[in-house]
């Protein structure tokens, strides 16, 4: 099902009916363009995937192209859902952990049986709370700047999708002091593939070839202490395997940033690093595994390993 809704001239919220649509279809539709915006959501009826949009202005004559519903599934910080943040001395931390890898504008989230959702907060390596859930009540640290980790743990059982069945994140970052209030520096990685309309990637190669993949780290907009991305790293398994280092050429570093935080709703990405790779996917294609890193020059990090992240197609002519 989908909901879209329209925004006049100072309007800033609005609602309307989800109306039902076939997963697997394509339409063209016609919207509006002077003086609107619009916002977009849409979720699973079977499982309550709720991905959810940023609010968009159009052109006259514009033709844009999105789907919904693609890998890589991972947690990921986008304007649908309130931004972690700081105030004083606690610290709010909302991530949703179901966003769709069809466009990094979005996050989303899943709520059905079978999920999980764990993780703890750390100060100066020691813990400050468990975590259970995406979004905790607000947390006390303590006083003063300190370096802060978060770890979460988040999967599920295969019922619903059949991607990022496992995925572990951990951040870290510093936040107090003379940083001051405002949304946390948390990296968040996109991750790009070519994918058909069935959600696999690599549907025409050939034998012998590689899987195109780029990655993309940002800082959400207005995060205190954010700073541009220095350096990335990848590695990839198939299930079961080892990992191997899969080298990453850097495509554009972004220094533009951090903004201000005007709501608890970010309003996009800044410090947006872009990185490509080649994945050596053996011809039988399959599922694989992706773990990156990701570090910028205020020494904020993010690491993320995920188990089943994309399928590929098996090459054309491979046994």
């Amino acid at each position: 099902a989908e909901m879209r809704i329209d925004l006049a001239p100072g309007q800033v919220s609005g609602t309307g009916p989800y109306g039902a649509v076939n997963r697997g279809s394509d339409r063209v539709d016609w919207v509006s363009t002077e003086n609107m915006r619009w916002y977009q959501t849409a979720f699973t009826a079977e499982g309550m995937w709720n991905v959810r949009d940023i609010v968009k202005s159009y052109k006259a004559g514009q033709k844009v192209s999105t789907s919904y519903f693609g890998p890589v599934v991972r947690p990921y910080v986008g304007n649908g859902y309130w931004a972690p943040r700081r105030q004083d001395d606690s610290l709010s931390i909302n991530i949703p952990a179901q966003a769709d890898g069809a466009n990094p504008d979005r996050t989303g989230a899943l709520d059905a049986d079978g999920t999980t959702y764990t993780g703890a907060l750390y100060a100066d390596g020691k813990k400050v709370r468990d975590v259970t859930g995406q979004a905790p009540p607000w947390t006390d640290v303590p006083a003063g700047k300190h370096r802060l980790r978060y770890e979460i743990s988040n999967g599920h059982d295969g019922t619903w999708l059949s991607t990022s069945t496992k995925v572990e994140t951990a951040w870290e970052f510093e936040s107090g002091g003379d940083l001051g209030d405002g949304f946390l520096p948390m990296l968040q990685a996109y991750y790009g593939f070519d994918l058909a309309a069935d959600g696999s990637a690599g549907a025409n190669r050939k034998k012998g070839q590689t899987v195109p993949f780029t990655l993309q780290l940002s800082h959400i907009d207005g995060a205190i202490g954010s700073a541009p991305v220095k350096s990335a790293t990848l590695e990839m398994r198939l299930p079961g395997g080892e990992w191997k280092k899969v080298d990453l050429k850097t495509e554009s570093i972004s220094k533009d940033g951090p903004g201000k935080m005007t709501d608890i709703f970010t309003k996009g990405h800044v410090f947006e690093a872009s990185f490509s790779a080649q994945l050596p996917v053996p011809d039988a294609g399959g599922f694989i595994d992706l773990r990156v890193t990701g570090v910028d020059e205020a020494g904020n990090t993010v690491s993320q390993q995920i188990e089943k992240a994309v399928e590929v197609s098996a090459a054309r002519g491979a046994k």
